[in-house]
């Protein structure tokens, strides 16, 4: 299965709930589809509950639904906004998302990490993000291959030593 995706939405509602301790929390509600991948087609909309720091950085915790013809599928999306130094009102969006769905068709879903890359335009309201599905099993012989090597550097560092005149220290 394909993980990879890539929706667009829009903002269709903000609700500004005031300063809270790292900055000012908005819950912005959005509405869109998903526009390439397996689950193109598909609407996407959620509630982005964000915290808008002191440097202008936006702290991303956004809660999503996707729905397919063939059921729901829940995703928890954290990460971060960061405004373009030329252009405020563009932002930089980075993070992840974890996945939640009963529907036997995307159970790989439920064992997804996906990174997310994309942009948000505040004065429009546009939203544009991108997702590809981290590899476990990728990530994991990468691990052992570097668990292979570190033990080969602990068996050469425990063999005996020869000082310049051949004679083992």
């Amino acid at each position: 299965m394909q993980l990879d995706y890539r929706f667009q939405a829009r903002f269709t509602d903000s609700v500004e709930i005031g300063p809270v301790g790292a900055g000012v929390r908005v819950d912005n509600y959005f509405d869109g589809r998903m526009t390439e991948g397996e689950l193109t087609g598909a609407r996407v909309r959620g509630v982005d509950q964000v915290t808008i720091r002191a440097d202008g950085s936006v702290e991303l915790d956004i809660r999503e639904t996707i729905e397919t013809e063939r059921g729901a599928i829940s995703a928890d999306v954290r990460g971060y906004a960061v405004p373009h130094p030329e252009a405020a009102h563009l932002h930089a969006i980075k993070g992840y998302a974890l996945f939640r769905t009963a529907v036997s068709d995307y159970a790989a879903y439920n064992d997804a990490v996906v990174a997310i890359e994309g942009t948000v335009d505040m004065a429009t309201g546009e939203i544009d993000v991108e997702g590809r599905a981290f590899d476990a099993q990728r990530a994991q012989q990468r691990l052992d291959r570097l668990d292979d090597y570190l033990r080969t550097l602990q068996a050469e560092e425990a063999k005996p030593k020869e000082n310049k005149r051949g004679r083992k220290k």
